[in-house]
């Protein structure tokens, strides 16, 4: 019996291509996966696209939220909805860049019973699904990542063994990959399968371009939490800086605001 793999999609106005990212699903040659999609109240054409699935495939499950709450938020609903042995994050405008992409990432996985979270490079898409790039990634450590997220997308599929020591929880709507990545890699090793199986639609709309100053303190305050669980003392001059790195950023995010 394959491990059951949980795919859990938060959407929020990507109608057209949240419609492209189940049909990759849909096409995986690994048939025992179970797709959780939980839209944010999407005010376009989104909910009338996502309602075309209900009932149509078993293992597709949709959530259509009466009011908006953010990335983080959805993305635990989704959570608590999953089944898996394996999870795997994506978000509503990515794809899966082949065929075979889930197969591959189970059994790497499978065989590497050491790592709890394997990352993989990108396809790199345009508004049509048209490939235009790679994204190849870094090969790094857990201490390289908590210098910079180098996984960068969501591209990777992780243990709920590992995922429940956490929590099974995201934080912080602006870098909650990161913040999930980090938590991981404080329980599990990582590991990088140097093969672009997930496709990444670039493109300045998305929610990071769109409130970069939120991203900011999300950031700091994201940094600043992981190098205190890993006994960062809180008056040392690391500890300083972090924090006055986080203050200046609430100060710009304010400042945007007003």
């Amino acid at each position: 019996m394959q491990p059951l793999v949980s795919i859990v999609v938060p959407s929020y106005n990507y109608s057209k291509l949240t419609g492209m990212l189940v049909e990759t699903v849909k096409s995986q040659t690994y048939l025992n996966w179970q797709l959780i999609i939980v839209d944010d109240h999407s005010n376009d054409d989104t909910p009338a696209i996502l309602r075309k699935y209900e009932g149509v495939d078993r293992r597709i499950e949709i959530v259509l939220k009466d009011k908006n709450e953010g990335m983080a938020k959805t993305l635990n609903d989704g959570f608590a909805k999953a089944r898996g042995e394996y999870v795997v994050g994506m978000n509503a405008d990515d794809q899966l860049a082949e065929s075979t992409a889930i197969e591959k990432l189970v059994t790497f996985l499978e065989s590497h019973p050491e790592v709890g979270l394997v990352y993989t490079d990108n396809v790199v898409t345009d508004a049509e699904g048209k490939r235009t790039d790679v994204f190849r990634k870094k090969t790094g450590n857990t201490d390289d990542l908590l210098k910079q997220n180098f996984i960068a997308t969501w591209s990777c599929m992780w243990r709920d063994s590992v995922f429940q020591r956490i929590g099974r929880r995201v934080e912080f709507d602006m870098c909650c990959d990161w913040d999930l990545w980090l938590k991981l890699a404080d329980h599990c090793e990582i590991a990088h399968l140097q093969e672009p199986l997930f496709a990444w639609y670039r493109h300045d709309s998305s929610l990071y371009f769109r409130q970069r100053s939120k991203g900011k303190v999300d950031e700091a305050q994201c940094e600043l939490n992981a190098r205190r669980r890993r006994g960062l003392r809180p008056w040392s001059a690391e500890s300083l800086r972090l924090t006055r790195q986080l203050i200046i950023a609430r100060v710009d995010l304010w400042r945007d605001r007003r």
